[in-house]
């Protein structure tokens, strides 16, 4: 095979030791240096950036060679991932930025597309940046139903533009909850930073009543077939490791986010339980009992690597819900043969908690819904016996 080299001066690709997620390291040469002792040249060289494919960093050498000045500056906006990798490799400045978006506040004001981008690549307790990918690929879908409007001035967005706005998108009513879940946060986020005033936010008042009833996918159970599938399929020697996150949620009814949040640290497998310690609500606060047919699968993850999570991705890294939906869970859904979606995992664990007849209170305590009778921090691990009976009844 022939090798191809590099034109002189053009700069240069290499990949770096180790277990890395972007080995290809790109540098150019950006002048010498003169030893006055020695006499001898020394190249400098300037970091292009690491990137996952080699032909990446190729692009990056190509895109710099062009207009280095330009590509030095979308780089860092490419680190911050406010612009994407095409966008950078051919040059393209984004058209807002978040520097670029508080200038232009300070000259007329702020439309919604641009507190949008304020809001989305905020880090702080109010950003969106600060959520799950899942959450954020959520929000993302539902901005675009804002696409009429996202040139308007915030000030100027009364609640019959937003009335208007959902009356006539035609969505269904969990994508126009979550339309609406969007802009109170947007709105909020605009009262906080002064870019508002608190009167002028109108959201609370959007009325979803007209909306169209249901889910277009509504969560579905596993068949007893499928589980008895999947419980086949563990066992062959190419199984992917991560069909036991499978059945760890069908027999414990965890949220994905609270799996891959669980600390090994927070499992005691002695007692067979372990504690929810941080949930999207007050009542998912849990002690959650561990079934006896997965006690090994918790063994096998404990054991896995020095990671402090429970389950971690190939790299020994931690793994956020939309990286595990897009890179685990649908890739072996299709292997199986399966259409399903992570809560189908937990809705199983519910349904499967009925069909044995198992108390309701049992079943709110176990899964983490809100419960008038018994609340996460009332209970004791000592009263973890019955729910361990319960779980190992499915």
């Amino acid at each position: 095979m022939i090798k191809m080299r590099l034109p002189n001066g053009f700069g240069s690709v290499t990949k770096l030791s180790g277990k890395r997620r972007k080995p290809w390291r790109a540098r150019a040469t950006s002048g010498w240096s003169i030893n006055t002792e020695t006499m001898k040249a020394t190249q400098q060289h300037v970091n292009l950036g690491c990137y996952e494919k080699k032909i990446h960093a190729i692009q990056a050498l190509t895109a710099y060679n062009s207009n280095k000045e330009l590509f030095l500056g979308l780089l860092e906006l490419y680190k911050k991932k406010h612009i994407t990798l095409d966008d950078l490799f051919t040059l393209r400045s984004p058209k807002t930025s978040p520097e670029t978006v508080i200038r232009d506040i300070e000259k007329v004001g702020t439309t919604l597309n641009q507190l949008y981008l304020l809001w989305r690549n905020d880090n702080s307790k109010y950003g969106c940046a600060s959520k799950s990918d899942h959450r954020q690929y959520v929000y993302d879908h539902a901005y675009k139903l804002c696409d009429g409007i996202k040139h308007m001035l915030i000030k100027d967005i009364t609640l019959s533009v937003l009335q208007d706005l959902v009356d006539t998108s035609e969505v269904r009513e969990n994508i126009a909850s979550v339309l609406k879940q969007l802009l109170k946060s947007m709105f909020r986020y605009a009262i906080i930073h002064n870019y508002i005033t608190p009167d002028m936010d109108k959201v609370q008042y959007l009325d979803l009543s007209n909306v169209k009833a249901g889910n277009k996918n509504p969560s579905k159970r596993f068949s007893s077939d499928e589980i008895e599938t999947i419980w086949k399929y563990i066992k062959k020697d190419n199984a992917s490791e991560y069909t036991s996150v499978v059945l760890m949620i069908i027999y414990t009814g965890l949220r994905v986010s609270e799996m891959l949040d669980l600390k090994k640290s927070n499992v005691n497998l002695d007692k067979r339980y372990f504690k929810v310690v941080d949930a999207k609500t007050t009542a998912g606060i849990r002690v959650v009992p561990i079934a006896e047919k997965i006690v090994p699968f918790f063994e096998f993850w404990l054991g896995k690597n020095e990671n402090e999570n429970l389950i971690s991705g190939r790299n020994a890294k931690n793994i956020k819900s939309g990286i595990f939906r897009r890179d685990y869970w649908y890739p072996l859904m299709d292997e199986l043969g399966f259409k399903h979606k992570v809560h189908d995992a937990r809705h199983t664990c519910v349904s499967l908690l009925k069909t044995a007849n198992i108390n309701d209170t049992w079943i709110k305590q176990i899964v983490g819904h809100k419960s008038q009778d018994i609340t996460s921090d009332t209970y004791t691990e000592i009263e973890i016996k019955p729910l361990i009976e319960a779980i190992n009844l499915i």
